[in-house]
């Protein structure tokens, strides 16, 4: 990818490092923690953002614009991987930026039976596929929101990708409390047992 086509990714993006405006993070959601307070220095989506959370969502686009861009970044996405897993960079991130806050899950994490769910022939989606698909899908519509020009509306969206993230991140600790280490801690007593 040359630069200029990096530069017109970053830009559909709203992305730009080093911002001084003297706004404070937009992050705000209850889910999230609440408002940030920190000072901006990061734009994502043209929204300001603190150090923190500016990684996430710069990272969240980024991975948004990648999986969209799949065939056209095949050669790019060969050399880069070699270099870093941006899989990887990305769950760091996540998990940097929305911390998991006790009480916070959502009912369609907490209420899921993912005994009944997941024990039948056709396994179904679960809480973390269906908080990272809805993140995946508000990080589009953020970009194509931000491409026209429509700031208003990327602001409201970034609140409900606030509330996707954190839900992500509780979804994800509820499927290996719940689900992941019971399993493992049965099959390794099984196995003890043999």
């Amino acid at each position: 990818m040359n630069e200029e086509t990096k530069s017109e990714m970053k830009m559909n993006l709203g992305i730009a490092r080093g911002f001084a405006g003297g706004e404070d993070c937009v992050v705000s959601h209850a889910d999230a923690g609440g408002p940030c307070g920190r000072p901006g220095n990061r734009m994502v989506w043209e929204l300001a953002f603190c150090e923190v959370h500016g990684a996430e969502a710069e990272a969240a686009a980024l991975a948004e614009i990648t999986e969209d861009a799949e065939i056209e970044l095949q050669a790019l996405r060969g050399a880069e991987n070699s270099r870093l897993d941006p899989e990887r960079d990305h769950e760091k991130a996540l998990l940097l930026a929305y911390p998991l806050i006790e009480g916070r899950a959502d009912p369609t994490v907490t209420n899921f039976n993912y005994e009944a769910k997941y024990s039948g022939d056709r396994p179904v989606d679960g809480p973390v596929d269906w908080w990272a698909e809805t993140r995946y899908l508000l990080c589009q519509f953020m970009r194509e929101a931000n491409g026209q020009g429509l700031p208003e509306l990327v602001r409201e969206l970034e609140a409900l990708r606030e509330r996707a993230s954190a839900q992500l991140v509780q979804a994800e600790d509820d499927y290996e409390r719940r689900y992941v280490a019971p399993y493992r801690a049965a099959r390794e007593a099984s196995t003890a047992g043999s």
